[in-house]
């Protein structure tokens, strides 16, 4: 059985021998073929040692850079920096340990400021805390102050929110100057829990 196999491909192959040696246009055809195959897998070879050299030049650029940076010699200093940097930022915060304690310093803040301004008929709410529940979170207390509008205790007022070195936000002020002159100031104090603060 494999011989009648073999005899048959054994006559196509001398057939195409045959043709091949006897057509010249054949020869010239495949010859071609193999030429363009032998110019196109030259070309991938280009274009893959290109492709590499390129890779390798990246990897030795970015090598450079790690040695520059390693024999630098400011890191420390850097890093005090930002440390320097980051602990300003956060003494911007009020610090509280949990929502209560933190609503009784705004409360007890806003108070003292009030009454050092001169506020007349001053009534104060501060609403209940924001952000206390999550840590990863800057929390948030929102205030107003109402009162008689006197340019004087009112620019004294401004003063001491403006001069407080933590963070206190203006949302919203209106002062209404007609019949009945009065203030309304809606504030938002920003707090850091001390565990935030140490890290």
């Amino acid at each position: 059985m494999m011989l009648n196999n073999r005899i048959p491909f054994r006559a196509h192959w001398n057939q195409l021998r045959r043709q091949y040696q006897e057509s010249l246009p054949l020869r010239m055809s495949l010859w071609l073929a193999v030429m363009l195959l032998v110019v196109h897998l030259i070309l991938l070879c280009q274009d893959w040692r290109v492709e590499r050299e390129e890779h390798y030049r990246r990897l030795a650029k970015d090598w450079l850079k790690l040695q520059a940076i390693s024999r630098q010699t400011s890191w420390p200093e850097r890093s005090k920096q930002a440390d320097d940097v980051l602990l300003r930022v956060r003494e911007r915060f009020w610090l509280s340990t949990n929502a209560s304690q933190a609503r009784a310093d705004v409360q007890a803040w806003l108070d003292d400021q009030v009454t050092m301004a001169g506020v007349d008929d001053a009534k104060i709410t501060v609403l209940a805390p924001t952000g206390f529940d999550r840590e990863d979170s800057v929390a948030r207390i929102e205030a107003e102050v109402r009162g008689v509008f006197h340019p004087e205790s009112f620019s004294r007022l401004l003063h001491a929110i403006e001069g407080e070195p933590r963070q206190i936000v203006v949302d919203y002020l209106e002062l209404n100057n007609q019949i009945s002159p009065a203030i309304n100031l809606q504030l938002s104090f920003l707090f850091l829990q001390p565990s935030q603060a140490a890290l």
